[in-house]
């Protein structure tokens, strides 16, 4: 399946690659509820960053990189895949309290 021309597979801790239409749909709904809490721990990360920037200014200049690369990853993870998959499963709400 594909994602605005990207194919989509989701690696499993054993190594196997899964296209979207090998996964059952109650994994499927795990994984959304996965992505969902990498979602709320990057922001919390980023939340932090900008409460207590580093101090000094290679430092500062090298976490903020990682800041906006943290904060582009979460947006297209929140923005188009979780959405996408939901649409997969025909979900409208997040999956968390299931």
């Amino acid at each position: 399946m594909d994602i605005d021309g990207r194919t989509w597979r989701w690696i499993t801790k054993d190594g196997r690659k899964l296209s979207i239409g090998q996964i059952e749909p109650s994994h499927l709904a795990n994984i959304i509820r996965y992505l969902e809490s990498v979602v709320e721990k990057a922001e919390a990360a980023i939340a932090s960053y900008y409460s207590f920037p580093p101090q000094g200014e290679m430092a500062a200049e090298y976490l903020e990189r990682e800041v906006i690369e943290t904060e582009d990853e979460v947006a297209y993870i929140e923005l188009e895949l979780v959405p996408w998959l939901k649409s997969k499963l025909n979900l409208k709400q997040s999956v968390r309290s299931s």
